[in-house]
């Protein structure tokens, strides 16, 4: 693993290794994706993780494109990217999400990993474990979620610039949750915002317009804190949202990664590219 601080070293380093290395480079954005991705490529592909986010891939990217530098794919998550107007568009290089982030799209194609890491953290339960629903909790984490991923996709449009880092799921009382809630306590945590800005009409209104696009919506640090409440509120599992995304990472297997569209895309530009697909699935993870 090797990462990177800016977009110029990490197309300076590609540069000078990728004349020494016959497989394909996939670069990711962080450690949750390169721990997913390396189980799952051929022993020839390189990956490399970096810490400065998106957009020094993006960037590296268009270096990368300008050089002409072949078998180097940059790995994204699409974030808001395609429900801004204008989308925003990238390198050919770069190959992006089909949901919000990669891992939301391997809880979309496949539900069986979400579901295990569900029932691993309930198995104690003895009295409540048998009667619940794993697909009814996962719609529930969804829909807690919704309304502050909606927060984030106005506050990016708008440049409202509020802070919603680790936004407090377990302080809403309301289930589902009610907007103003998520928006008070949005605003709480944030720098004043122009005046006149009637920020809970606009999350009203984009409730209503975004409501069959929650899975491009909702990102997977907002889901697996839902999901931590959700539990709690059931009293099925009192556990943190880290610990909940880190079982869900380990219990992905090559039926999840095999089914989204990143990875056909990968591996089809790889094979015409380079003759062979840079994927090794199915693998030791397909069992």
């Amino acid at each position: 693993m090797r990462e990177f601080l800016n977009a110029d070293t990490l197309f300076n380093t590609i540069a000078m290794l990728r004349p020494e290395r016959d497989g394909a480079f996939l670069v990711v954005e962080g450690s949750d994706d390169e721990y997913t991705l390396e189980r799952h490529v051929d022993s020839s592909v390189t990956i490399f993780s970096g810490l400065g986010g998106k957009s020094e891939l993006v960037d590296a990217a268009v270096k990368v494109g300008q050089k002409d530098i072949a078998l180097v794919y940059f790995v994204v998550d699409s974030d808001y990217d395609r429900l801004v107007d204008p989308p925003v568009m990238h390198a050919p290089q770069v190959v992006a999400s089909d949901t919000h982030d990669l891992v939301m799209d391997l809880i979309f194609v496949e539900r069986s990993a979400i579901h295990n890491t569900i029932r691993a953290h309930v198995r104690g339960n003895l009295q409540r474990r048998s009667a619940f629903v794993p697909e009814k909790i996962v719609a529930d984490a969804l829909g807690l979620a919704f309304p502050v991923g909606l927060l984030r996709l106005l506050s990016v449009g708008n440049d409202w610039g509020l802070k919603l880092r680790d936004f407090p799921f377990g302080k809403l009382k309301s289930s589902p949750p009610d907007p103003a809630e998520v928006v008070e306590l949005a605003l709480s945590k944030s720098p004043p915002i122009a005046e006149g800005v009637d920020v809970p009409a606009a999350l009203a209104g984009a409730l209503d317009k975004y409501k069959d696009r929650d899975w491009s919506v909702v990102g997977d640090h907002d889901f697996f804190a839902a999901l931590a409440k959700v539990l709690k509120d059931s009293e099925l599992a009192n556990v943190k949202g880290e610990a909940l995304a880190t079982t869900f990472l380990a219990a992905v297997r090559c039926q999840s990664i095999g089914r989204t569209g990143w990875f056909r895309e990968l591996s089809d530009r790889s094979a015409v590219d380079a003759g062979a697909s840079c994927f090794a699935c199915p693998c030791a993870n397909a069992a």
